[in-house]
């Protein structure tokens, strides 16, 4: 099925496809928020992620990890279940696609107890199989982060089971097996930002700051950005330098973790949560998540507006991977406690 939607209010009518057609619902009936996803020989990988298979929060519902690893082959119909598994029950990392399988980094497991685990789910020998890698030198969850040629970027995130945030920024080498501690990311503390890579830089933007007064803590969805340009040292890599980019004009929190960034240079923002949004705490009166599509135009550090996606269709906390023109979003939130078992494409070519 492919639909076709467009916003009156943009000039330009620009037109967003989306096609779900070559990319069916992973066999779970509930779905998954925070899986681990990739890219594999034209194909996807997604492993993990956590629901409510019982009960909504609110009715007394306790939220479930799982370490299942479903593969959808080049062109596929059927996603398959394989009989492997992930040595442990977890979501909430970041993940990106090697050679012949799946890199996945930290995330949380049962009672968002964070993790440090590096692993990598490699295709050997016609089977698939799990390979501990070195920890991260800390635990980590509700992170940000990205591939960019033989590193794996993690930026942000929470160190610790309560969800505080921080600032922390760091590299996995993956052909030296190694964790590498960078300059912290400049502005306040944050989980749940959104990455990208281009033209051999690190881009992060928005994210979650959390303040406390007294009791109470509030959710503040940050607008800001960075890029990091890596220093390389005889092959390695050396420490870097941020740089302030222009704000986005709204928050795009905990959107698809890895922004796409299309032919033209624009990192695509396939929804988030906007400030406005945060403040709802009572789901039967939730009004669903942002479904402005924006896209940041590296080349002029400036924002634009460029149409909408289905309101009903919106997804939070969740991996997007990129195949040729299209960005796949796996799963994800669709509202408070609520998943989605469905992926949707959209060509980030036309915007």
């Amino acid at each position: 099925m492919t639909l076709l939607v467009q916003e009156a209010q943009v000039k330009s009518q620009v037109k967003i496809t989306l096609d779900s057609e070559h990319y069916p619902s992973i066999p779970d009936k509930i779905g998954f928020a925070a899986m681990y996803a990739a890219e594999v020989k034209g194909g996807i990988l997604a492993a993990g992620g956590a629901n409510f298979p019982d009960k909504m929060p609110w009715e007394g519902g306790v939220k479930r990890w799982h370490n299942t690893i479903y593969s959808l082959e080049k062109n596929g119909k059927v996603w398959k279940e394989l009989s492997l598994k992930l040595p442990i029950e977890m979501a909430y990392g970041i993940s990106a696609s090697l050679k012949e399988g799946l890199l996945v980094c930290g995330g949380n497991t049962t009672d968002n107890k964070p993790l440090s685990s590096t692993l990598r789910i490699i295709h050997k020998n016609g089977t698939y199989v799990c390979e501990q890698l070195r920890d991260m030198p800390f635990t980590l969850a509700n992170m940000s982060g990205a591939k960019m040629g033989d590193w794996m970027f993690v930026a942000t995130g929470s160190k610790t089971q309560d969800g505080t945030p921080s600032n922390v920024f760091l590299a996995y080498d993956i052909k030296r097996d190694i964790w590498i501690n960078l300059p912290d990311v400049p502005g306040p503390a944050r989980i749940n930002a959104v990455s990208a890579v281009f033209d051999g830089r690190f881009y992060i933007f928005s994210g979650i700051a959390i303040e406390k007064e007294g009791a109470v803590t509030k959710r503040i969805i940050l607008s800001d950005a960075y890029c990091f340009e890596p220093r390389v040292k005889e092959g390695r890599l050396a420490g870097g330098v941020w740089r302030q980019l222009s704000s986005s004009p709204i928050g795009v929190a905990a959107g698809p973790v890895q922004a796409p960034v299309n032919r033209k240079g624009e990192v695509v923002f396939l929804g988030g949560l906007d400030h406005n949004t945060a403040q709802h705490a009572d789901p039967k009166t939730h009004p669903g998540f942002l479904n402005d599509v924006y896209v940041y135009k590296i080349a002029k550090d400036s924002w634009k507006k460029v149409g909408v996606l289905p309101k009903k269709e919106m997804r939070l906390t969740l991996p997007v991977v990129q195949i040729g023109k299209k960005a796949v979003l796996i799963n994800g939130e669709i509202g408070p406690g609520v998943r989605t078992n469905t992926n949707l494409a959209v060509d980030i070519e036309k915007l």
